[in-house]
């Protein structure tokens, strides 16, 4: 699922590459969608959820220095889950 990175090594992405900031509750994928970026969490947490058997079930929460998105973007696939913003939170 997710991997995760040191401060240190969040630090030196977030001077490479944009932050994104999302609100709390703020869908940043949806399962389906193409997998086009990488993300990493800087600060807040973000959830990733599916639709099992017409019931909604948390996979993981993340916090700062997981990543996600890898997966989609290596391989090519659409994005596996949901993931919304629990909290205010950049990537």
């Amino acid at each position: 699922m997710a991997g995760l990175l040191v401060r240190t090594e969040v630090d030196e992405l977030v001077d490479d590459y944009p932050v994104v900031r999302y609100a709390g509750g703020m869908t940043i994928v949806r399962e389906g969608d193409r997998g086009d970026y990488v993300y990493v969490v800087v600060d807040g947490i973000v959830e990733l959820r599916r639709s099992i058997a017409g019931r909604t079930v948390t996979l993981q929460l993340l916090r700062p220095g997981a990543v996600f998105g890898d997966a989609p973007v290596l391989l090519a696939r659409p994005e596996p889950f949901d993931a919304f913003a629990v909290s205010d939170t950049s990537l």
